[in-house]
């Protein structure tokens, strides 16, 4: 049984995880499933907060590290406004600021976030 819901700003999930190679499309995709069966209480090292509420659901295959940038919201749902591979040590400020822009985007009703099922 899944308690939270996954959704996601536009189609930033989506088009992520389909350009992922099968190994790291694997992992995220389990942990995935982990988080929607878990919500906040799916911890490190798979998922760490960041700044201004946010969340990151990390995976790596190899030397190759993806992020995946969310918030929960009202009524269980766990929101990602972007996704990318990180190359340095840390988030980028310029990470941030696209993930606050993205949130603001839907708060702002501008934008919808879309529910996301796992099996697409």
């Amino acid at each position: 049984m899944y308690n939270w819901v996954l959704c996601q700003f536009r189609q930033v999930l989506t088009l992520f995880l389909d350009a992922c190679n099968t190994e790291m499309k694997e992992i995220l995709e389990r942990r995935l499933y982990r988080l929607i069966q878990t919500g906040n209480g799916f911890e490190r090292p798979n998922t760490g907060p960041l700044m201004d509420r946010f969340f990151e659901l990390r995976g790596r295959a190899g030397k190759v590290q993806a992020r995946l940038i969310f918030y929960f919201d009202a009524d269980k749902r766990i929101v990602f406004v972007d996704a990318f591979y990180k190359s340095g040590n840390k988030i980028t400020k310029k990470d941030l600021s696209k993930a606050r822009k993205n949130r603001k985007l839907i708060k702002d009703e501008e934008e919808k976030a879309n529910a996301f099922n796992l099996i697409h």
